[in-house]
């Protein structure tokens, strides 16, 4: 209800809140008919047109829908204003353009003449699917008085006389590998996978041999005698693919094919008679016998020193060599001393542990045995990250067996064996006199922070017309406290000890601001 209004009337709801164009009343309360050009109704306000009324920021309504140029958002909807390059608007959506070849309105996805452009026309017995020529099953040709295909026909392979060679089949009017069903005697055949022609009509492969691509080979399961030893002539590089065919060093057999580059990181080959992944093998990389070596290992067929995360073979075990301690950044490449292999390399870290003299020993801060067993800072030093240093950090560090924190403790501050005695405090790494140092002197408890006559250390007495100041003897006068014979006083307004101890004011005078000043 409007502010200060408990009724409303027709005559002030036209107006009542901003954006209103028009509002009735209505059972005392003013609602809202229509809203000003960029505002919407919304629960009975009138709400600014903005892409968050459009369904949120991210909504925007330039792109809202495909074939979208720009678009506004009004009345709380996006709609579109203009479309792209080749779509037209049409009942409030995108709609193509369309297709005109001289004048007349043509479909360039399958229409022959204009496939795909306007006089773009598709010859030699192929129609226009998805605006491309193509040969498709209705594709004819006559040749020599018959009708073929000359899409999958392999003897009239894009046209009459067009023979695909050996081991070829014909697709799509072209000679490949890689097609699917070709024809022999006009019986549909599949040239890279049937038995009785592979690779080409009636060329049938061997008992015990299977066709793939195109080629007879024994299957990976297929068992052959040699020399009367069981192999696998579909990975055994000294009987690949048959007796005695030994691929070169280098190379080995995968899928009975000797080949010196494998495609496949899972391809399995037979290397002295044990199955082996060339593509990681470290003793048979690249092809069988290829020992990588210590201190590299083989990562795509190739032995590198090169650390990286990756997977390869050592000794025949799976390993990382960015983080195996056995095989750190390459075979046989073993961390010590607690030493962790880190991005293939042999470091000392935070988590690192070893045994020093039958003693778990923590080398990366162990002061004693720094960065290997036996390696002693000394006193003034201490181990950090394996390094014995006198530059301070704060951070953590072992003395004679303890873990402390250089920069604050009294017995090891600053490095291990530099105790801070007096009464002193390690602050940072040093060793300070503070306001709360206290210390004891002949027996009676002391503040050398600010006792005259232990100022700094246990005998170091000011004299008179001096005091005791951060530890240090001064005579001039500050507004602080200090000892005077063992009273805490004022230097700055004591009769007794005014600038200083034992300097006495006179009778008329009074000590003002650490000087003796007549009344």
């Amino acid at each position: 209800m409007p502010d200060g209004k408990s009724l409303c009337d027709a005559l002030d709801c036209s107006h009542r809140i901003e954006g209103w164009a028009d509002g009735t009343c209505k059972y005392g309360r003013c609602n809202v008919k229509k809203c000003v050009d960029g505002f919407h109704v919304r629960n009975n306000r009138c709400e600014p047109d903005t892409t968050e009324s459009c369904g949120g920021p991210l909504k925007n309504c330039m792109f809202l829908v495909d074939h979208w140029e720009t678009g506004v958002c009004e009345h709380g909807q996006c709609v579109v204003k203009q479309c792209v390059p080749g779509y037209h608007v049409e009942h409030s959506i995108c709609v193509k353009d369309p297709t005109i070849c001289d004048g007349v309105e043509v479909d360039p996805l399958t229409d022959n003449q204009h496939c795909g452009t306007c006089h773009h026309a598709c010859t030699d017995s192929r129609f226009c699917v998805d605006g491309i020529c193509q040969y498709t099953e209705d594709s004819t040709l006559v040749c020599s008085g018959n009708i073929v295909n000359p899409g999958f026909d392999s003897a009239n392979c894009g046209g009459c006389g067009n023979k695909c060679g050996y081991f070829k089949i014909c697709e799509n009017g072209e000679c490949s590998l890689e097609g699917e069903i070709t024809q022999c005697d006009g019986v549909d055949v599949n040239y890279g996978s049937d038995a009785q022609n592979c690779g080409a009509c009636g060329h049938a492969c061997p008992d015990g041999q299977v066709c793939e691509n195109a080629r007879c080979i024994y299957n990976a399961d297929t068992v052959a005698e040699c020399n009367g030893h069981a192999v696998y002539p579909y990975s055994d590089s000294l009987n690949c693919n048959g007796c005695g065919n030994k691929c070169a060093p280098g190379s080995y057999c995968v899928g009975g094919e000797c080949i010196a580059k494998s495609m496949d990181a899972d391809d399995i080959a037979t290397c002295n008679g044990i199955e082996v992944w060339p593509y990681l093998d470290s003793s048979n990389c690249v092809g069988c016998g290829v020992d990588c070596g210590n201190g590299s290992y083989c990562a795509a067929e190739t032995c590198t020193d090169v650390a990286r995360d990756t997977t390869t073979i050592c000794n025949g075990t799976e390993v990382n060599p960015y983080h195996s301690i056995a095989h750190c950044g390459g075979c046989n490449v073993e961390c010590t001393g607690g030493e962790l292999c880190v991005s293939g390399i042999c470091k000392i870290t935070s988590d690192s542990v070893t045994t020093c003299n039958g003693q778990t020993a923590y080398p990366y801060i162990d002061s004693s045995n720094c960065g290997a067993c036996g390696k002693n800072c000394g006193n003034g030093k201490y181990c950090y990250q394996g390094q014995c240093t006198s530059e301070l950090n704060n951070t953590t560090t072992i003395c004679n067996g303890i873990r402390i924190n250089p920069t604050n403790n009294q017995e090891n501050c600053g490095g291990c064996g530099i105790a801070c005695t007096g009464g002193k405090l390690c602050i940072s790494g040093v060793c300070k006199l503070t306001a709360d140092s206290v210390t004891t002197c002949n027996g009676q408890t002391t503040y050398p922070y600010i006792d005259s006559s232990n100022c700094g250390s246990c005998g170091i007495s000011c004299g008179d017309g001096s005091y005791c100041y951060e530890g240090t003897c001064i005579s001039r006068p500050y507004n602080v406290q200090t000892i005077c014979d063992g009273a805490v006083v004022n230097i700055y307004n004591n009769d007794y000890h005014c600038g200083g101890c034992h300097h006495v004011c006179g009778s008329n005078q009074s000590c003002v601001q650490g000087r003796c000043v007549y009344d």
